[in-house]
């Protein structure tokens, strides 16, 4: 995750960002429901931050265009900023400290046959996800 601004932005530039400098800034969210916007809180009052949530979205390219538009900062997938970076509308500055991964879901039908090694699969995500939760990642 990084902290999405636009080139203009007092935070353009930076080497990184501590959570702390968030304080108070206007913030564009994802929507509340989302476990993403769940960990994006969390990882805020771990810091003991707390941002004006300007605008909430349920997307990240609808979050990329309000910030586009001087709407305030997000935390954003770094890898969903490539573009913008690319084309100079939006910076993507790490936050220093580290400690706020991007949560991803497995989607899948319960009734369906499953390939042999979808299993397995699943099993190994689940265990690196509970390896990294249990040391605070």
């Amino acid at each position: 995750m990084a902290l999405a601004c636009p080139p203009e932005h007092r935070f353009a530039g930076a080497r990184a960002v501590p959570p702390s400098d968030l304080q108070d800034e206007p913030f564009v969210a994802f929507d509340r429901g989302l476990e993403i916007r769940r960990r994006i809180d969390r990882y805020l009052g771990r810091n003991d931050v707390a941002v004006r949530v300007v605008m909430e979205f349920d997307n990240v390219e609808a979050i990329k265009r309000a910030v586009e538009a001087g709407s305030g900062i997000a935390l954003l997938p770094q890898p969903a900023l490539e573009r913008e970076r690319k084309m100079r509308t939006l910076e993507a500055v790490p936050l220093s400290g580290g400690g706020l991964v991007r949560p991803l879901g497995i989607i899948h039908r319960r009734s369906s046959r499953r390939a042999p090694g979808v299993l397995p699969f699943i099993t190994l995500l689940l265990d690196e996800r509970v390896a990294k939760e249990g040391n605070g990642d």
